[in-house]
């Protein structure tokens, strides 16, 4: 970290992972294979990631989806057989923000599982995001995410509806 002009610290480490079973696409922003690892990281826990990908993730929404069907090889064995849709993660893309994709270790660590990780850097890091678990053989109902001061707002083909987010952690 370093002293940023106001007197305060500067992270540049503020960040967001998910991840989950299945196949991943990123369909926004695109990314590229990542040719030089110290640009994601190499050190406390950084390392083990592998197959990564990067790119800028600003402006605009991030969009990630990750489908899963009864041939995802790592499906966790507790689940039914044939599990199968898709898992759409939406992203607040208005600040600058760096997008990571590849593989870690699940639980159990044998399974690799795909990630996306959004990292920022600044004073503040606000990280907004809307998880839409779409069922096999049904359309998505989200169109598109905008962000709010306090939330974010979520387009539906059915309309619109405000989803405000505490600014402090409750």
């Amino acid at each position: 970290m370093t002293p940023a002009a106001t007197g305060g610290v500067e992270s540049s480490c503020p960040r967001s992972r998910w991840h989950g079973y299945g196949t991943l696409k990123v369909e926004r922003p695109p990314l590229d294979d990542l040719k030089d690892r110290s640009a994601f990281g190499e050190r406390n826990g950084y390392e083990v990631p592998q197959d990564l990908r990067g790119g800028n993730g600003s402006p605009g929404p991030i969009e990630a989806v990750w489908e899963i069907d009864a041939r995802t090889p790592t499906q966790p064995s507790w689940r039914k057989p044939g599990t199968q849709g898709t898992v759409r993660l939406w992203l607040d893309g208005a600040s600058p923000a760096e997008v990571f994709t590849g593989t870690a270790p699940g639980n159990p660590a044998r399974d690799r599982l795909p990630f996306v990780l959004l990292r920022r850097t600044g004073m503040q890091a606000v990280f907004r995001a809307v998880l839409e678990v779409i069922p096999c053989g049904k359309a998505p109902h989200i169109r598109r995410i905008e962000p709010l001061v306090d939330g974010v707002r979520v387009v539906t083909g059915a309309g619109v509806s405000e989803a405000l987010l505490p600014s402090e952690p409750r």
